[in-house]
């Protein structure tokens, strides 16, 4: 799957597919190369995407919409500093285009640069607000810029409008540093239902579920987030934890030396530390 698909897809809700364009009056040959980019883009050959694209913009390279394709082949072969440059060059061909601003956004936000990123996701919802996904990309880097409350209200027009398993995990993320685990957790659970079981929801759920004191609950996804991921110490850990708490010794005793091993293989210090200390503490109650 590529990386950046899902950005590169809302992208061209805004745009429009490239076979759909309409050069009516215009050179031949620029239709020509934007069709040949568009297939070699379908192949995953962004190389030659890119080398199609250019020929169309040295026929003309006053046309914005050439600069947002060219910019997508680069921002999904990791190219983000060379995307950035293309998105802020249709910007400037076309500053009304709410594409250009959304795709901007999202190299910036990918170079750490959130403070312009907000910027470019607020220009965008102003130019189009019925893009959902354009509050789902504000709401996070307002998350990376601390903005939790600004973060929760996008997540949550998100939701209202078009419910997903980002927008409800996410918003879990928000409610877990508000510390309303009791709304973490049915977050997360909202967003297991849309059919998304990856490991970093079971594991936020499983440590919500742990600090609400659901011991039996967290270890049931703390078993299924290592299902997902066999070499995560942190969940091997905090099951430890929540079997130490029901006083299952014998099993936590287990969960937490496999967690030590783990954090030592990583070279972990501070997670090795934690976890020595809880054996120790372990031996001390099963003694």
């Amino acid at each position: 799957m590529k990386k950046y698909s899902v950005i590169l897809f809302i992208a061209l809700l805004f745009i429009g597919l490239y076979p759909m364009l309409s050069f009516a009056g215009e050179d031949y040959m620029i239709r020509e190369y934007i069709q040949q980019g568009y297939l070699y883009s379908q192949q995953n050959n962004h190389e030659k995407a890119i080398e199609s694209f250019n020929k169309a913009l040295k026929i003309d390279p006053n046309r914005g919409e050439i600069y947002l394709y060219r910019g997508m082949e680069k921002f999904d072969l990791g190219d983000i500093k060379g995307a950035d440059n293309d998105f802020s060059a249709s910007i400037t061909i076309n500053p009304h285009n709410a594409a250009s601003y959304y795709l901007r956004g999202s190299s910036q936000a990918a170079l750490g640069n959130y403070k312009n990123a907000l910027d470019l996701y607020d220009r965008t919802i102003k130019l189009n607000p019925n893009v959902i996904d354009s509050y789902l990309r504000r709401g996070l880097v307002k998350m990376f810029l601390n903005d939790y409350v600004g973060a929760m209200k996008d997540f949550t027009n998100v939701i209202n409008v078009s419910p997903n398993y980002e927008s409800y995990f996410h918003r879990g993320e928000v409610r877990d540093m508000f510390q309303d685990y009791a709304g973490a957790v049915s977050d997360y659970s909202m967003a297991l239902k849309c059919g998304e079981g990856d490991f970093r929801c079971y594991y936020n759920k499983g440590v919500s579920e742990l600090k609400l004191k659901k011991y039996e609950n967290s270890i049931k996804d703390f078993d299924k987030a290592i299902k997902l991921n066999k070499n995560s110490a942190d969940a091997y850990y905090f099951r430890g934890l929540a079997k130490g708490s029901i006083s299952n010794y014998k099993d936590a005793l287990k969960d937490i030396n496999y967690a030590k091993d783990l954090y030592k293989s990583n070279n972990d210090n501070d997670g090795y530390e934690k976890a020595v200390n809880f054996l120790n503490k372990l031996n001390s109650n099963n003694n």
